[in-house]
């Protein structure tokens, strides 16, 4: 009789019975886990996860446990429906989180269930792509599935035995379940997906440290006009990724700057510590002094090794998905919030009042009003006085919907109205103030249909600035040293103040983030509406004007 392969792996010294035990054995193993196994209707997520992937979850000297967040992706999943089209789901999670752990064992949750059949999981490049669908094929391979689902764990195989789908980039199971490696570097060079239409994206892996604003985009036109539409009626997105830089794709996700995916269901920004507060010691090093972990396998105590290993930068950066901690805020090594934020004072009559001018339409639009001092006159500000041309803005009006970085679509009729109104209704305003510096963008298009001729027509007029080549860095300077200046004691060059009625130019300086190409600029893609306006007023000089025999400064 000829032998299995099962008793030639069992053969001792006595064959017989070394096969009957070692079959006898296998046939009580199977017994148990379809016994044990409920019918995948009655299955809850988390006892499909421990059953089958518990060794995904365990960590040394710790139980596998899950998040809140965890939870509300794997919930998501798992009311998936054939029929259904869900809103996209982000998970914004921070790293050793298991993002991309979870994401590949959804792929194999929805064919298990049978609830999708074509996935296409997408990273910025091919070989990331791969990586991921290398890693499902070994999940696949090595899991309890393939005794109670071995049609969804066996490669799909030809009529002659070949195999059909179990490449580096392509997975096939007897089940139907294709699953599709797709970097957006290769849709880039003309790559295509399958002529079948995918019911299940993941979005895992598509933002990089590096990438310029040029490169986002790109990936965004890729994502967009290549990808996304290719998928099929009840297709489900899913995208898991931490914050890597302001600029990024998931980061226009959170805040609310990205256009697509619009109906998105967002998980996060979860840091891993909450309330987190930490001390800089004398010899360089940082501890941890508070934080309350979002899962117990980022504990404190782990949070503060991963620390000394990488440094408070990049664990802030990677971590806690502060954006502004890779790029560093721009202001952040001279921003003193107490001395830059200031108590209102009456203002003397001879002080020059002007306002400056962001437009914006979808993106807010910000108008800042300032007050200037002469050099001479004291204000109560502990009866200081403050050198000549410092600027204190006195007021704001920033247009915005409540969301970051999204406008409230006025037209400059009715921004014109509002800016007169509020002058008209502030006694320190009211008949006091002077045009000052704008946008030159207004200006664009005929010269009786563009936004400013809208706003002089309700006598709101404004002085176009100056936004030649290098105008940007150079303002950027300027009021790097207005800050500088500011808190100098006593100050003897000109500094810029914000009375605390101005929230939002606050909010909005405070960790703005430099350019990660340009050091010396802001970054173009943060919320920096309130920076330029604030920019345009520094850069720009009143100049004296005659006509006749009268003198006055503009």
């Amino acid at each position: 009789m000829q032998t299995t392969e099962a008793q030639e792996l069992s053969f001792s010294t006595s064959p017989e019975i070394s096969a009957f035990v070692f079959l006898d054995t296998l046939a009580q193993d199977l017994s148990s886990i379809v016994s044990t196994t409920k019918p995948r209707s009655e299955e809850t997520w988390e006892e499909w996860l421990m059953t089958n992937f518990r060794s995904s979850f365990e960590r040394p000297g710790l139980e596998p446990s899950f998040a809140s967040y965890h939870a509300e992706l794997w919930n998501w999943v798992w009311n998936l429906t054939l029929e259904e089209r869900p809103d996209p789901f982000v998970a914004i999670w921070p790293r050793e989180a298991g993002k991309s752990t979870n994401a590949e064992l959804a792929c194999i949750s929805i064919g298990y269930r049978r609830v999708r059949s074509y996935v296409v999981y997408i990273s910025g490049t091919q070989e990331q792509a791969n990586d991921h669908v290398g890693n499902i094929a070994s999940a696949l391979e090595s899991s309890a599935l393939s005794i109670v689902d071995p049609q969804l764990c066996d490669r799909r195989m030809g009529r002659y035995g070949q195999s059909k789908g179990w490449r580096q980039s392509r997975l096939r199971t007897n089940s139907g379940l294709v699953i599709d490696a797709v970097g957006l570097d290769a849709m880039g060079r003309g790559a295509k997906i399958e002529n079948q239409r995918p019911d299940f994206f993941v979005l895992d892996d598509i933002d990089k440290d590096h990438d310029t604003a040029l490169l986002v985009q790109k990936k965004i036109n890729t994502l967009t006009r290549k990808i996304l539409p290719s998928g099929a009626p009840n297709v489900a997105i899913l995208a898991v990724q931490n914050l890597v830089h302001g600029g990024s794709i998931f980061a226009r996700m959170a805040d609310g700057r990205a256009e697509f995916l619009s109906n998105r269901s967002i998980s996060g920004p979860h840091p891993a510590l909450k309330d987190l507060a930490y001390e800089k010691k004398t010899d360089g090093t940082t501890v941890l002094t508070n934080g309350t972990p979002t899962w117990d396998n980022l504990s404190l105590e782990r949070c503060q090794k991963i620390l000394d290993d990488i440094g408070l930068t990049a664990f802030l950066s990677e971590y806690q998905h502060d954006k502004t901690a890779q790029q560093g805020a721009f202001f952040k090594d001279i921003w003193v919030e107490s001395i830059i934020s200031i108590d209102s004072f009456i203002i003397p009559d001879h002080w020059r009042i002007d306002r400056s001018f962001d437009y914006g339409y979808s993106k807010p639009f910000s108008v800042n009003w300032w007050t200037v001092s002469d050099g001479e006159t004291p204000v109560g500000l502990n009866n200081r006085i403050y050198p000549r041309n410092t600027l204190f803005g006195i007021h704001e009006w920033y247009g915005w919907n409540g969301k970051p970085n999204q406008g409230c679509q006025m037209t400059g009729f009715d921004i014109a109205t509002t800016i007169l109104q509020i002058e008209l209704r502030h006694p320190y305003l009211k008949g006091k103030v002077r045009p000052g510096p704008a946008d030159s963008s207004i200006w664009d298009g005929p010269i009786t249909n563009n936004i400013a001729s809208e706003m002089a027509s309700k006598k709101c007029n404004w002085y176009p600035v100056d936004k030649g080549p290098g105008s940007r860095v150079n303002g950027a300077r300027l009021f790097r040293e207005r800050i500088i200046a500011s808190s100098q004691s006593p100050m003897t060059e000109p500094g810029i103040f914000f009375w605390k009625n101005c929230p939002q130019v606050i909010r909005c300086l405070r960790d703005l983030p430099r350019d990660i190409t340009d050091p010396d600029d802001v970054s173009t893609d943060a919320e920096d509406h309130n920076y330029d306006s604030i920019r345009y007023r520094i850069v720009w000089k009143p100049q004296t004007i005659r006509s006749g025999r009268t003198v006055g400064m503009y």
